[in-house]
């Protein structure tokens, strides 16, 4: 004690302002720390959750598009309008594989991976099927391709539409075990 009441008042004050300031340091490099572990953890969320979102309603709505564009394949008597059709469905398809490109890039688990194989799978299957019915129509067997397209089209189409639904379902609770995890 005596020691520090020999020390003069400037010595003193020196060493108290460059203990804050290593106090000071040190509790922000933690905070900096802590702050990029938040922006990763952010990242991570959009990135694995939030942005494939946007690809599967992608995916989602342009299925749907060539639902229409089958029906109206599979009634109309013009060559044209199938040709229009037929068109309007590979650009469509072309939008679903980049969509199914970046969704497959953003799984991270084995389940994900197991329930993206089942909807490629079920993918393949209904574009055999819509070529099918395109196919039958060209040939001008009306009632065939709408057999087909309403018959075992509509349970193939079913089957895509629920692995659709199965990878939306998987994002949504993979976001929100990350969120939970981020808190």
């Amino acid at each position: 004690m005596q020691f520090y009441k020999n020390i003069q008042l400037r010595t003193k004050l020196i060493v108290g302002f460059v203990l804050s300031s290593l106090i000071t340091m040190l509790v922000g490099f933690y905070a900096v720390q802590k702050l990029n572990q938040v922006n990763d953890a952010g990242t991570m969320l959009y990135e694995r959750a939030t942005a494939p979102m946007n690809d599967l309603v992608l995916v989602s709505v342009n299925f749907q598009r060539i639902r229409v564009n089958m029906v109206a394949i599979a009634y109309t008597s013009s060559d044209s309008e199938i040709s229009e059709r037929e068109h309007r469905i590979t650009m469509l398809r072309e939008s679903i594989d980049s969509a199914g490109q970046r969704i497959d890039a953003s799984l991270v688990t084995a389940e994900g991976q197991r329930v993206f194989d089942k909807y490629t799978r079920e993918k393949k299957s209904f574009r055999e099927m819509t070529n099918h019915v395109v196919n039958l129509r060209r040939e001008k067997k009306f009632t065939e391709a709408q057999d087909l397209l309403n018959g075992d089209g509509r349970e193939i189409a079913q089957r895509y539409q629920d692995a659709i639904s199965h990878l939306v379902e998987l994002k949504v609770n993979f976001g929100k075990e990350l969120s939970e995890s981020n808190d």
